[in-house]
């Protein structure tokens, strides 16, 4: 079965829209163009480009059905391609891929046995045949890593691949100041703020992060100036609606005032700051430990130790409910609830408590010398 001229300005338009989509960097409206295009011959041109030479049986129906798969396939790798980035797309091709290829296996069994309609056998597997390089593709495409994937088919001067590496940066940075390595913290929240500048100064959700990561490795280094400023650009970007709020990083940003006016020593305004998240927002188990343990530590510096032990055991209750996502937070709880029991004179709860945090602080210290030595 020769391939038909549909399908061949339909090859050819998504070799070039890739082409292009890599020199243009950028490009992303023109590679939209081909993202809808190309599938779109597949849809409505599938009955042209798969017909079969002769009449048999279910001929029309496979070219017309596998036309579809091949379209809903190009559109998603094709939208893969586009944005860059796995997303939900791809758990699509993962389910379709091998659906596909069961029926394709039943199809050729089924007429491989039936010697009398040998030619709809050999039409079948033409078809099959013929797609397999196509599905290859995608697989591939979808298999590969992300950071490879966007240079292989945006380049190392595309806002998706900066945008891969500020991500990147701003993960480091919270690893980096969660293991008190503040100046390495610092470092890399600054080069993902850079980022931003390198592309066009594109003021988005991805600036607010990054703004966001190096106020509080400010915070966390006692920059609390520094710290300050970086809050008040975020609180202003959100006021002046340059873009839709992105909520998570607006709260990020009202739980960082929070931490800001505890190092002051404004307890009170930063309780109602950290009552104003909890009333505002729905957020994680792990999330709602920090916020309850950032209470506690408030109403401890105040002297309210009865106070303090009720939402330490509340910041406790929810490390348990995110199974100890944060181990290293979790200790630092327990170590403070312990303090604040050595402060009440109670020695013998201290005690006890000392000696789980020490259990849990070497359990903690012997999974991670494990998982070095594994990666």
């Amino acid at each position: 079965m020769k391939i038909r001229i549909l399908e061949i300005f339909a090859i050819t338009l998504f070799v070039l829209g890739i082409a292009i989509n890599h020199s243009y960097q950028n490009s992303y409206d023109d590679f939209a163009m081909v993202r809808i295009t190309v599938p779109l011959i597949y849809f409505f041109g599938g009955y042209f480009i798969f017909k079969p030479k002769k009449e048999i049986k279910f001929g029309i129906g496979i070219a017309i059905v596998n036309g579809i798969i091949l379209s809903v396939t190009l559109f998603i790798t094709l939208t893969l391609i586009s944005h860059g980035y796995l997303n939900y797309y791809g758990n699509f091709i993962l389910i379709e891929l091998p659906a596909y290829a069961l029926i394709a296996i039943l199809i050729l069994l089924l007429y491989k046995k039936n010697k009398t309609i040998q030619e709809n056998y050999s039409y079948v597997k033409s078809v099959i045949i013929r797609n397999l390089i196509l599905f290859s593709f995608s697989l591939i495409t979808l298999l590969m890593p992300n950071k490879f994937r966007v240079i292989l088919f945006h380049g190392t001067n595309s806002n998706i691949y900066m945008e891969v590496k500020q991500r990147e940066c701003i993960e480091e940075s919270d690893i980096a100041i969660d293991n008190d390595d503040l100046k390495t913290g610092v470092y890399k929240a600054t080069e993902a703020v850079q980022y931003s500048i390198k592309r066009n100064n594109l003021v988005d959700f991805l600036y607010q992060r990054s703004l966001n990561t190096l106020g509080y490795a400010y915070y966390m280094n006692g920059e609390y100036l520094k710290a300050d400023s970086l809050y008040n650009i975020v609180k202003q970007i959100n006021q002046n609606d340059y873009f839709d709020i992105n909520e998570s990083d607006y709260d990020r940003t009202t739980y960082n005032y929070g931490l800001l006016y505890s190092s002051w020593g404004y307890y009170h305004k930063s309780d109602s700051v950290f009552y104003k998240c909890l009333n505002d927002y729905e957020y994680s188990d792990l999330t709602l430990a920090y916020i309850h343990g950032c209470l506690a530590d408030n109403q401890n510096e105040r002297g309210n130790f009865s106070n303090a032990d009720s939402l330490y055991k509340v910041t406790i209750s929810y490390h348990e409910k995110s199974n100890f996502e944060n181990k290293g937070s979790y200790i630092k709880t327990l170590k403070s609830l312990a303090g604040n029991y050595s402060d009440q004179a109670l020695y013998t709860k201290a005690d006890s408590l000392y000696n789980v945090t020490l259990k849990e602080t070497k359990k903690n210290l012997e999974k991670t010398i494990c998982t070095t030595l594994v990666f």
